[in-house]
């Protein structure tokens, strides 16, 4: 018999102990259950919390973005080449800067804006 396995069986089965003694290392084996249970749970959500906000921050970005140098335009001929590349689902054109945004209050707030041409 293992070592292990014979201080389980001599640690749960208790037959000359006391009511007591039984009834704590049962508590705490029941402790040390609950706990690992409620780490794993909560582990679980964070995951899953975790990739809901990977998806949605990849969601909102594409993943390929092309910067033209200064004189380069986008125009349609570049645009339709870039939709008759294999694999390439999307083609637009986004508009990315800082501005200033103004409310009726008269206050100022930085933002960031972000656009895209409809379809």
């Amino acid at each position: 018999m293992k070592a292990q396995t014979f201080l389980a069986v001599k640690f749960l089965s208790g037959k000359e102990r006391s009511f007591l003694v039984s009834f704590l290392t049962w508590m705490a084996i029941l402790g040390v259950l609950v706990s690992v249970a409620a780490f794993l749970v909560v582990e679980a959500v964070m995951v899953g919390f975790g990739k809901d906000l990977q998806a949605k921050v990849i969601g909102f970005s594409p993943h390929l973005s092309l910067v033209l140098k200064p004189g380069v335009s986008a125009g349609p001929e570049l645009l339709q080449k870039l939709r008759d590349k294999p694999g390439v689902v999307g083609v637009a054109r986004l508009v990315d800067g800082e501005a200033v945004l103004r409310t009726e209050e008269d206050e100022t707030q930085g933002v960031r804006v972000r656009g895209l041409e409809p379809e």
